[in-house]
């Protein structure tokens, strides 16, 4: 009897089926590589502000909820490392001036100026967030009982000297002029015990941060 030649292409050997059913899946594993590749870089574009490499919104109310937990948390065998959690809101003052009168460029260097001066006062642990985009800031320090020489913390006095070093011989220089650069700030504190929610402590900050600000614009007309 004679044998039948078997007809290219007609059947895959199952060598071959595995073969092909590898190459799919190493095809799929590089697809969501690169998938995940790019919600990484998504995920860290959401985080940063990309103007002033500051941190975003998106991560500004679960840092501080993560800080709120840590302060309060009622594990007796980990103490908390906290003391308190102060929030200091900051909003330039002029920007709207230096964009008009010159150009956004310039109201960007002044941004940057600003963001630059919060970076250098700043001490580890703390947190700068440039959270919607505009003229506004965030600061979150965390309160640590070894920084305090006693059970008594003076938050107003923790307030000042920021204020002072934001706002003292900052400035920049347009068409061999200088311009000062302030902000106008508030802030809030959640001591160990109390209970706010993130919300309520950005808010109580923001609404001290806009009556300094009404005070500045009565003083001198700053916009």
């Amino acid at each position: 009897m004679t044998e039948k030649a078997p007809v290219p292409g007609n059947n895959l050997s199952e060598l071959e089926k595995t073969n092909l059913e590898l190459k799919k899946a190493l095809a799929e594993i590089e697809r969501l590589k690169r998938e995940n590749t790019e919600l990484e870089a998504e995920v860290r574009r959401l985080s940063i502000d990309a103007k002033t490499g500051l941190l975003g919104n998106d991560v500004l109310e679960p840092r501080l909820n993560f800080l709120i937990q840590e302060l309060n948390h009622q594990d007796k065998n980990r103490p908390s490392t906290l003391k308190a959690v102060m929030i200091i809101a900051l909003d330039m003052n002029g920007l709207k001036l230096f964009n008009d009168r010159f150009s956004h460029a310039v109201g960007d260097q002044a941004l940057m100026a600003l963001a630059n001066r919060l970076r250098q006062i700043v001490k580890m642990g703390d947190l700068v967030f440039r959270p919607k985009g505009g003229d506004e800031f965030t600061m979150i320090l965390p309160i640590k009982p070894f920084q305090q020489d006693s059970n008594e913390v003076d938050f107003d006095k923790i307030f000042q000297r920021i204020q002072k070093a934001v706002n003292t011989d900052l400035s920049i220089e347009v068409d061999n002029e200088t311009f000062p650069i302030t902000a106008s700030m508030g802030y809030s504190v959640l001591s160990k015990g109390e209970n706010k929610t993130p919300k309520e402590l950005l808010g109580e900050a923001d609404e001290k941060e806009r009556a300094n600000k009404k005070n500045i614009k009565n003083n001198n007309g700053n916009n």
